[in-house]
């Protein structure tokens, strides 16, 4: 390659420093749009995603895009090879893309899903969600909140199997959760008239399970936060 086809070449690639910002710019969009994919409320998930993927933008830019930029940028300018640098220098960027989106497919996002991901069996045939709510990730507790309703007598049978034990009432923050909070509409003024609360932890020690059970045991609210 001559002198005149190396100079055009290297005039169409594009700087060190916008393909290193713009590789920084990849966390937050990357961690933005896996959390309102994964959030119920997919506004408030990619708002929080956006501001925690920005916070980590600096770190990942200095602490490992930097250090590759130096290498590819330096392994460019000791070779004649000129093509694709701005990709080479783009490739962690595009990498933390990949990754975010392949976690949308082998993390579950379905509310039986996470029911059998948190409790370690498939939801009961005579048990259906009627509402459910997940957020967090990162910064933010994850928390899956369900509203369910059984058949009579299988509620009992179901907490037993869980192990869980009843405890006295709610605390002011419980009530006050975000997750607990979007079910109030669902259920209703005389849900929590005599409720029965129950906690305990699940199969493998990964996640605390609280349950509120009205009085007639038909319905259930089922809040797991990991740990």
């Amino acid at each position: 390659m001559g002198h005149a086809e190396r100079r055009r070449e290297k005039s169409k690639h594009w700087h060190a420093g916008l393909c290193w910002a713009i590789s920084c710019l990849a966390f937050p969009l990357g961690y933005g749009v896996d959390q309102a994919c994964r959030w119920t409320d997919h506004r408030a998930g990619a708002e929080s995603g956006i501001m925690q993927g920005f916070f980590f933008a600096p770190i990942f830019g200095v602490l490992y895009l930097l250090p590759w930029t130096l290498v590819v940028v330096g392994i460019y300018r000791r070779t004649i090879y000129e093509r694709f640098r701005s990709l080479w220098l783009m490739l962690p960027g595009f990498l933390f893309l990949i990754m975010t989106g392949s976690g949308l497919i082998f993390s579950p996002t379905r509310a039986e899903e996470r029911f059998t991901l948190h409790t370690g069996t498939p939801l009961p045939h005579d048990a259906q969600i009627l509402h459910y709510d997940l957020r967090g990730g990162g910064f933010v507790d994850i928390t899956d909140t369900m509203l369910l309703s059984f058949k009579q007598d299988a509620l009992n049978e179901w907490i037993d199997k869980l192990g869980l034990q009843p405890r006295d009432g709610l605390s002011s923050f419980e009530m006050d959760h975000p997750g607990f909070l979007s079910l109030h509409g669902a259920l209703g003024s005389s849900f929590m008239q005599e409720a029965r609360v129950y906690n305990g932890m699940n199969h493998d020690g990964s996640c605390h399970i609280l349950l509120i059970a009205d009085v007639t045991r038909s319905r259930a609210c089922l809040v797991f936060s990991r740990i």
